[in-house]
């Protein structure tokens, strides 16, 4: 090493020594701030997904009763065959046939709705199984 500066002159070998006290000081600290962060992360998944499920849980169940409900309904009081034969023997109009025979299949379709409904709610529930 050499110091050229007008007034003195400075050659020769030069030992130094550099300790590294402060450079990892805070690395522990942030580790485990760090550790502590994605537990509380995992945690608060784990809340959630346990939210999702309950709700879905809830969710499938109303469905499944309300799916219930229709079966009944459709089981008890199925009248398609007394609505054509007053609509034919001339008891009923065409008009209160046809709009008898609407609400009919409007109610089916609603049951085929709810079923449709509660499959993909037990699929997503299946997919939270897995």
């Amino acid at each position: 090493m050499g110091e050229f500066v007008p007034a003195q002159g400075f050659q020769g070998v030069t030992v130094g020594l550099t300790l590294p006290l402060w450079e990892n000081r805070n690395r522990v600290r942030q580790a485990q701030a760090e550790a502590v962060a994605v537990a509380q992360q995992r945690n608060d998944l784990e809340v959630q997904l346990r939210g999702q499920w309950q709700q879905r849980f809830a969710q499938a169940a109303q469905l499944q009763e309300t799916v219930n409900r229709y079966a009944e309904v459709f089981t008890n009081h199925d009248n398609a065959d007394l609505l054509y034969k007053a609509y034919s023997s001339g008891a009923m109009p065409l008009l209160n046939y046809l709009l008898e025979t609407e609400y009919y299949l409007s109610t089916y379709e609603k049951q085929l709705q709810a079923q449709r409904d509660l499959e993909l709610t037990l699929s997503e529930l299946n997919g939270f199984r897995l």
